[in-house]
């Protein structure tokens, strides 16, 4: 898919298609962590998803940007452990 955005010049598509494949990569990463972890993962740990791209935070300091699509962190919004 990214070859036929490339091949049509659409930008705000290939844009799309590099962030979701990112963000892809990072989540396989994280479920599969979360296999191993379990629970424990996320004690103590606040989760935060960039509403631009999806990009998944888990921690207590948000970065500055978002590292996939580079949108200041305001962007994020905190995920209660009810909608985990």
């Amino acid at each position: 898919m990214n070859a036929a955005a490339r091949q049509y010049g659409d930008r705000g598509a290939q844009r799309s298609l590099v962030w979701s494949e990112k963000v892809s990569r990072i989540l396989r990463s994280l479920l599969a962590r979360y296999a191993q972890e379990g629970d424990a993962m996320l004690q103590n740990s606040h989760v935060y998803v960039c509403t631009i791209c999806g990009f998944v935070y888990i921690g207590d300091e948000l970065p500055e940007v978002c590292p996939v699509c580079k949108v200041p962190n305001r962007k994020f919004e905190e995920i209660g452990g009810e909608s985990i």
